[in-house]
């Protein structure tokens, strides 16, 4: 995923701005079982090949990428919105 931020940044313009709804992980065991709970599934039905990264790191990442302003503006349980400008 890091590498795919790093495409998309090659391919703004200067001032651009990426804007990116993801999904991504809780803080905590017991949140993420609240979020599996909101959808109607449980920790037994969870897929367990979906690897979510926490919000500090998708930001840590686009700061490394070279985007300015990098910042969750939304979060609800397991969904954030992450946007940075190239």
């Amino acid at each position: 995923q890091r590498a795919l931020y790093g495409e998309i940044r090659d391919r703004l313009v200067p001032g651009g701005r990426f804007v990116n709804v993801e999904h991504v992980a809780s803080r905590t065991p017991a949140l993420h079982e609240e979020f599996l709970c909101a959808i109607g599934k449980t920790l037994e039905t969870d897929d367990p090949s979906n690897k979510l990264v926490a919000v500090p790191h998708h930001l840590e990442w686009l700061d490394d990428l070279g985007f300015r302003d990098a910042e969750c503006v939304w979060k609800w349980r397991e969904l954030a919105i992450i946007t940075g400008v190239a």
